[in-house]
Order: C-alpha cells, then sequence, then structure tokens
C-alpha cells in the first residue's frame, strides 16, 4: 500500500498499487496553492527590503539633522514603524507606511530649510591674534594700533600677558575700543598692563 510526503501529503505509490485520477487532481491542487502561498511571500519579501532601504535613508538625513527633540519624536515613529514591518504586515499596511514616511520626509525637508534660516542669522565669532608695539618711558603717552577685522564688532575680547580687557556698546576704554574696522588697541605708560604692550603676543575674540 502507498503512503504519503510528510510536507504536503502527496501520494506516493507502490508498484502494485492502482492509479487514480482524483489522486493526482488532489496532489496538483496541494503543490498549485503551495507555490502560489510562496509567490506571495516572495513579493512580500521585496517590499520590504525596499521599505527597509527607504527608512534606513531617511535615519541617515535624521542624523544629520540638529534639532533633538523634533528628530526624536521622527525617530519614535519610525521605530514603531520598523516594529510593524518585522511583523510582516499585508501590501495595504505597507503602503500607508511607506506614505507616512514620505510624509515625514517632508516635515524633515521644512525643518531643514528652516534651521538653515535660523543658521544664516545667527553671530559669528572671529578669533586671532596680534603682537603689541607700544613701547615709552613718557607718562600718558599712548601708543595705538588699529587690528583690521574686516567688520565692525558687536564686542571684542582681549588677553594677553597680564591683560584681560572687553569692549562692548558704550563699555569701552581709552585701551580698548571698537571702530569701524575692528579694533583699536592703545599702550599707555601710566597703565601697568596694556592690550599693546610691545612684544607681548595678544589673543582676541570677536563677535560679527
Amino acid at each position: 500500500m502507498g503512503t504519503f510526503t510528510p510536507n504536503y501529503q502527496l501520494h506516493q505509490w507502490d508498484p502494485q498499487d492502482n492509479f487514480l485520477r482524483t489522486d493526482f487532481n488532489t496532489d496538483l491542487s496541494k503543490i498549485d496553492t503551495a507555490l502560489a502561498g510562496k509567490a506571495d511571500n516572495s513579493a512580500i519579501t521585496s517590499l520590504q527590503g525596499q521599505l527597509n532601504s527607504s527608512i534606513g535613508n531617511l535615519q541617515g538625513q535624521i542624523n544629520n539633522l540638529p534639532n533633538p527633540d523634533a528628530i526624536s519624536n521622527l525617530q519614535n515613529q519610525i521605530n514603531t514603524q520598523q516594529q510593524q514591518i518585522n511583523s510582516k504586515p499585508g501590501f495595504d499596511s505597507i503602503t500607508n507606511l511607506q506614505n507616512q514616511i514620505n510624509t515625514q520626509q517632508g516635515q524633515i525637508n521644512t525643518q531643514q530649510g528652516q534651521i538653515n534660516s535660523l543658521s544664516s542669522g545667527k553671530a559669528e565669532f572671529v578669533r586671532g591674534s596680534y603682537t603689541g608695539n607700544g613701547t615709552s618711558n613718557i607718562p600718558y603717552n599712548q601708543i595705538s594700533q588699529t587690528i583690521n577685522l574686516g567688520f565692525q564688532p558687536k564686542a571684542v575680547f582681549v588677553s594677553g600677558g597680564n591683560f584681560y580687557g572687553i569692549a562692548i556698546g558704550n563699555n569701552q576704554t581709552t585701551l580698548l575700543r571698537i571702530v569701524s574696522t575692528g579694533m583699536e588697541v592703545t599702550y599707555d605708560y601710566a597703565y601697568g598692563d596694556t592690550p599693546n604692550t610691545s612684544g607681548i603676543s595678544y589673543t582676541y575674540l570677536a563677535l560679527r
């Protein structure tokens, strides 16, 4: 007497068995059903691969955005979507998830434009150095030099030797002043420490 295959229970006849047409029809129906199921799984796997690729690209763009709070919310949404993808959703669910990702991509692009716009208006600091050239033994004799920055700063901070000073708005001195092209530093014999003592290396930080 014949047996059956272990996976799909297809007929396995012995030499002495009689063949029935219905047996062949039953086996062919089982094979057709199994092949159709494998085709559906292959299509879902292909779509899942495409969606994973889209999520990978979106992840890279999110990592480059400097807005932690907004990105954190988007990251949480993407993590949720990834969990749904891992559970192999149907075609309709995949389409809905793709539409959500496209919407989020538009939001990220909008935020990037806003960030770029804000960045262009941010204050800029310029750092540099110079060497003092003032020397005199005459009291109240002042020797000045202008440090050309190419712009009029809003504020400057200078340090070097034992001198530390800042000029900002109306808070300026005869030793350190803001001018239209940068800053003016002055040596004065009457002061022990100045921003223009000969041979001293000074560092400045200017706010554009």
